[in-house]
């Protein structure tokens, strides 16, 4: 996903870097960021999409925590004021040129020189 970004022309993204409250606490390690733009960019694999079993459930865990999770966190981006924007593996290596110019408006959309 970088060598994609850096091909793209776009500006250089932080890495796992965390996203934080209006006071100081953590609420997302974003694959990559822009944080003076307050954009994000994750990759979201299988394991994204991954059901529990039986025994899982049983145990306590819901058979889609990580999608619940996944929202949650989207959702307080957003009340923060970030962008988010999800990439796949289809967008990656199906249609790469689509997601980098995707990518590219929503930069240009927060104000990146791009």
């Amino acid at each position: 996903m970088r060598l994609l970004i850096a091909d793209a022309g776009l500006p250089e993204p932080s890495v796992n870097q965390w996203i934080v409250d209006d006071v100081g606490a953590p609420i997302h390690k974003a694959d990559l960021s822009w944080p003076q733009w307050r954009v994000a960019v994750d990759y979201d694999g299988v394991h994204h999409q991954r059901r529990d079993g039986e025994a899982e459930v049983r145990e306590g865990r819901a058979s889609d925590w990580r999608q619940r999770q996944d929202q949650s966190r989207r959702d307080l981006l957003t009340d923060l004021g970030w962008v988010f924007r999800v990439l796949t593996s289809f967008d990656i290596f199906r249609r790469p040129e689509l997601a980098m110019e995707g990518l590219r408006m929503t930069l240009r959309r927060a104000g990146a020189p791009v």
